[in-house]
């Protein structure tokens, strides 16, 4: 029985070493045990280039807001977007983008705007906040002023009123009626009073914005010697 004992007790011995020299104890007993290296997966890439040609051909069939989504994604696609391709989107989908496209139509037909560049034109027809305080709620842009302002923005700073009592408008009556009268000038006449973007005005990207002339320009061009026109 004690041999039997003896010869266990061996062989547990022997099974030890084995499993000993296979995972030695290291001598630091805090050292982490080492990483264990992260599998390879099979990715397979596929590299794949669409031409800029067949993008801007995609992007002619989308709405205002899908349109404005894909180019502001990159600046690749900011550059692909056209006049044309704002204005056939607002158009063919209707609602406030368009209203807003046929405002801005009528005062750059006038030439009584700045030009809006494509991406203007873009964020004016997915508009829903007033681009000047960023709180009030705006459909499309104010007739005669081509800004996307709220009510509020309009009467409190935006515009300002040109009164025809004045003791000067008498005084030089027909060339102030002249330049009221010319089409370049966006003023809208109620009674008296002729309301007038009160300065010139920019976007948040430093693009001039609104009607070409305000209210301090009426005056310099009545008193301008070679006329309204030149």
């Amino acid at each position: 029985m004690a041999s039997s004992n003896h010869h266990i007790a061996s062989l547990n011995d022997t099974t030890i070493m084995k499993k000993a020299k296979k995972h030695p104890i290291p001598d630091d007993l805090d050292s982490k045990p080492p990483a264990k290296r992260p599998r390879k997966k099979n990715i397979v890439q596929h590299d794949i280039t669409i031409p800029i040609d067949a993008l801007s051909m995609v992007m002619e069939f989308l709405s205002p807001r899908e349109l404005f989504n894909a180019a502001f994604s990159c600046k690749t696609l900011r550059g692909v977007v056209t006049t044309h391709m704002v204005v056939k989107s607002a158009i063919v989908h209707g609602r406030h983008a368009k209203r807003t496209m046929e405002e801005l139509y009528a005062l750059m037909t006038s030439h009584s705007i700045h030009v809006p560049s494509p991406l203007r034109l873009l964020r004016l027809s997915c508009g829903k906040r007033c681009e000047i305080c960023c709180l009030g709620n705006v459909n499309f842009v104010r007739p005669r002023l081509g800004l996307f302002a709220c009510w509020d923005c309009v009467t409190e700073w935006l515009t300002k009123a040109w009164n025809t009592k004045w003791v000067r408008y008498g005084r030089n009556e027909n060339a102030y009626e002249a330049v009221f009268r010319n089409p370049r000038v966006a003023a809208s006449g109620y009674g008296s009073k002729n309301y007038m973007l009160s300065q010139p005005t920019t976007d948040a990207s430093g693009e001039p914005i609104g009607p070409i002339v305000c209210f301090d320009d009426v005056d310099k061009m009545v008193n301008h010697i070679g006329g309204f026109d030149d």
